[in-house]
């Protein structure tokens, strides 16, 4: 959609709910916390990864839109139902990351 949106064929970019928070992170900050884990982990343990603070999608959208110098006014926010997405959006996921970091202060 986006791609479109850049080739001219649309003026505007429909996506469903975006006040949905997730986690996101880099992949820089990934490797640094699987390494961590994989070096002074304790075997057995779960260990979530991520940032530890949600994100809305719309903010999301708007950081990648920006990358490519187009301005968040493009997006259109409509029902999930019209842009085929069915069923219950969790409103808010995101890591505990405690574990994770107190093993990289190590």
């Amino acid at each position: 959609m986006i791609q479109a949106y850049k080739n001219k064929q649309i003026s505007k970019v429909e996506f469903g709910n975006l006040s949905s928070e997730r986690d996101y992170i880099g992949i820089e900050d990934a490797a640094t916390q699987l390494i961590a884990i994989a070096e002074r982990g304790t075997l057995g343990e779960v260990y979530n990864v991520g940032s530890g603070l949600p994100k809305t999608m719309r903010s999301l959208l708007i950081e990648m839109l920006s990358k490519d110098g187009i301005s968040g006014d493009v997006i259109v926010e409509a029902s999930s139902e019209s842009v085929g997405r069915k069923g219950f959006d969790v409103p808010r996921i995101y890591a505990d990351i405690s574990k994770v970091a107190s093993i990289q202060n190590n």
